[in-house]
């Protein structure tokens, strides 16, 4: 994975519409680029893009010119799933974010008096769901 970058033209497209429209005037704690940065490191063609990289804008994650996960806020990081998942994700602690978009499933992190949310493991099937590989 490359270092952070500016959003690139290709990324601007129909599939990420609705999220980057969402995104606007967002930032995100460094310490959450950082988690989503691990998270994301064993994935193979992956890029990692902020709205501002000098400012700690929002920062996204896009393989193929998809976004397939943010992080934006104090302390949450947001996946693109398909049903299947998307339904484990609620029932495993996420929240429903269809304010970015239909197939978007949003986790607040550093909560006390919860499990850890296992993000090498939604960044893996967001990853894959967004190459069209099969995530199971």
């Amino acid at each position: 994975m490359t270092k952070l970058q500016p959003l690139p033209a290709s990324v601007h497209n129909d599939k990420n519409h609705n999220i980057l429209i969402y995104l606007q005037g967002k930032s995100a704690h460094s310490d959450l680029v950082d988690v989503l940065v691990e998270a994301a490191a064993p994935l193979g063609d992956v890029q990692l893009y902020s709205s501002e990289p000098a400012n700690y804008g929002y920062v996204v994650l896009a393989t193929q010119d998809v976004v397939f996960a943010v992080t934006y806020g104090m302390s949450l990081v947001g996946f693109r799933l398909d049903e299947a998942f998307k339904r484990r994700a609620l029932e495993t602690g996420g929240f429903d974010a269809t304010e970015i978009g239909p197939d978007w499933v949003a986790f607040e992190l550093f909560r006390t008096n919860y499990p850890a949310v296992d993000l090498r493991f939604w960044a893996r099937k967001a990853y894959l769901i967004a190459r069209g590989a099969d995530p199971s």
